[in-house]
């Protein structure tokens, strides 16, 4: 099913609802061949069901993580799980963090605006980078209690599904990225 707005702007916005997904993009609707394409989001049956993030203002300090239990929600991700990393900063924060390299300056920021997306649903937000032009960062942790909390690992489950332009040089290189790589998908 297709849906076509035309407020009154030079662009429609597109959504198209196939195979339980959904994918966001601009059309041009002059001759300027203006356009922009945003990163697929899949969403399944489960999602309606997943964990949403508690309220931080509920949380403290008992919420904290330590690090063998961080350990343990980590491997609860399945084998995404390793498109992430357990890291301590100087100051003893513990967060998760997962990089990798965009086909393109437009392609990392269509990632980093897909993420930024969830985390507004899930009213929990994530440091972002992007640096090199396409290289990108995403930092979780919770701010409120300075280390992680479960809350942590559902935005990390949810940024799993985002679907990523990658490098093709970077996907080669990290092989278990495939599962969530946008040029992947249209193999299957």
């Amino acid at each position: 099913m297709r849906l076509r707005i035309s407020p009154c702007t030079s662009f429609a916005i597109l959504f198209a609802f196939a195979d339980q997904s959904v994918q966001f993009s601009k059309e041009p609707l002059n001759n300027r061949g203006v356009g922009i394409s945003f990163t697929e989001i899949r969403m399944s049956s489960e999602s309606s069901n997943a964990p949403k993030c508690a309220p931080c203002s509920g949380l403290d300090d008992s919420a904290k993580l330590s690090f063998d239990e961080a350990e343990v929600e980590l491997a609860s991700l399945g084998e995404r799980s390793s498109l992430w990393d357990l890291m301590k900063s100087q100051d003893g924060i513990l967060s998760l963090s997962r990089k990798f390299t965009a086909r393109n300056f437009q392609a990392g920021v269509d990632a980093i605006n897909a993420v930024a997306s969830i985390a507004e649903e899930e009213n929990h937000h994530p440091d972002l980078h992007l640096t090199n032009y396409r290289e990108v960062e995403v930092q979780i942790y919770t701010h409120k209690v300075k280390g992680l909390t479960r809350n942590d690992f559902i935005l990390a489950s949810r940024i799993n599904d985002v679907l990523i332009d990658y490098s093709p040089k970077w996907l080669r290189e990290n092989p278990l990225a495939l599962s969530t790589s946008k040029s992947d998908q249209g193999r299957k």
